[in-house]
């Protein structure tokens, strides 16, 4: 029932995580729903990561905890591969999400195919934050991609002022980055979907139009592609 014959369309699982239906995940998890079945080199958590659904990534971590550092294993439609959830949760520019991530200890370092980081992957948001949380959580700020570039180099060469000028007051120093114990007080992860519910309270809801999920992966396709872009990972 979950192994659809072709991968051109979504599982059951992905649609309903695209579509941020929590119950419908839990139930298709107790029914034996496979978390490790990827389309286009996605797993479901990966999905999750990227429509910033945080209730359902906390329900797929703790249903699978080894999927934290699943990847992307080959290229086929995006160039981003060899990436983690925590890769995804950065270019969504989802706090709660790397927060949950790396509570539950995703490697802050792991780089994809073009050896970028999530630090990396940041310097192409004009916030702050992730990079401080990401720094906070022992990032390395002088790991260098495949083209030999510093996260600070990247925001260099997109003109993004405002992480320049992050890394110039603030990464540079230390004392003003602060520890995982207060980002954890400041960012409390009090999620935990309890997965032993998952059959429980199935609220009936009108189907999502079918073509809906389709565009919404499209434009998904198509934000991933510039953020790509943006961080130097095509010509």
């Amino acid at each position: 029932m979950f192994r659809l014959p072709s991968v051109r369309r979504p599982t059951p699982l992905i649609y309903a995580i695209c579509c941020h239906q929590l119950n419908v995940v839990k139930l298709l998890v107790s029914l034996g729903a496979d978390l490790k079945r990827s389309i286009y080199s996605w797993h479901p958590i990966h999905f999750a990561a990227a429509v910033r659904d945080v209730e359902i990534l906390d329900f797929l971590l703790n249903s699978c905890p080894d999927e934290i550092e699943a990847v992307t294993d080959h290229q086929v439609l995006y160039l981003i591969f060899y990436a983690t959830p925590l890769h995804f949760a950065v270019t969504a520019n989802c706090v709660e999400m790397v927060i949950l991530l790396l509570s539950r200890g995703a490697n802050v370092n792991h780089a994809n195919s073009d050896k970028e980081t999530s630090l990396h992957m940041s310097m192409v948001l004009f916030d702050t934050q992730i990079a401080k949380i990401l720094l906070a959580f022992g990032a390395k700020s002088e790991s260098l991609n495949a083209r030999k570039m510093t996260p600070l180099q990247v925001a260099q060469q997109r003109n993004n002022q405002v992480m320049i000028d992050f890394f110039n007051n603030v990464a540079s120093n230390p004392k003003l980055i602060p520890s995982k114990e207060k980002i954890l007080k400041q960012f409390p992860v009090t999620l935990s979907v309890n997965s032993d519910s998952a059959t429980s309270s199935i609220t009936a809801e009108p189907a999502a139009d079918p073509e809906a999920i389709i565009e919404h992966l499209d434009i998904l396709s198509q934000r991933l592609s510039a953020v790509e872009e943006a961080v130097g990972l095509t010509d």
